[in-house]
């Protein structure tokens, strides 16, 4: 990680280092046989939220519908979007797990997101991470910059080059009235 000069760069070295590490993730081998699909999904949908935002596609109600934009061509219908960013995305994001009966899988092989009855029952991680890494090495990293939420982020200059002792120093934290540190 370095110091970025703007929120291009930030984004693109962010992006790119979710995706090394979902791969990571998926070609480690845990003592059952089985890969870190929980992590690897929770990052590759993190990446697909940002490449989402960045597109800005779709009616804006989930960004995950950047997966029917062409650099994902998924063809998924609005409800199976919404039922993928319930019962997978936000899932894991808020609560740490998925919903029960509906699984990762570790396959290269078949659709990406499996539904029954409506509802998505398995996602193949493997698979996943391929179409996300292609989609995102179909992007302009030179333009990826998202787009400005409505809530303003506080204004913030990057520091000019400093010095080890001098990035040292900046880890001294004082606790925000929030209590988010």
């Amino acid at each position: 990680m370095a110091i970025h000069r703007n929120t291009n760069d930030l984004c693109v070295e962010s992006v790119s280092e979710c995706l090394e590490s979902a791969k990571l993730l998926i070609d480690h081998r845990k003592s059952d046989g089985g890969i870190m699909g929980y992590a690897a999904t929770l990052l590759l949908m993190s990446v697909v939220d940002a490449i989402g935002h960045h597109l800005n596609v779709g009616s804006g109600h989930t960004r995950l519908e950047v997966l029917n934009a062409p650099q994902f061509g998924l063809g998924l219908t609005p409800k199976q979007i919404y039922e993928v960013k319930q019962w997978y995305r936000n899932q894991l994001v808020h609560n740490a797990s998925i919903v029960p009966n509906v699984y990762i899988r570790a396959e290269d092989q078949g659709p990406i997101f499996e539904f029954t009855n409506s509802k998505p029952t398995m996602i193949r991680v493997v698979q996943f991470y391929k179409v996300v890494q292609v989609a995102w090495n179909n992007l302009n990293p030179t333009n990826f910059e998202p787009v400005k939420d409505t809530v303003s982020a506080p204004k913030y200059t990057a520091p000019p080059a400093s010095s080890p002792a001098d990035i040292a120093s900046m880890t001294t934290y004082s606790t925000p009235a929030s209590g988010v540190i």
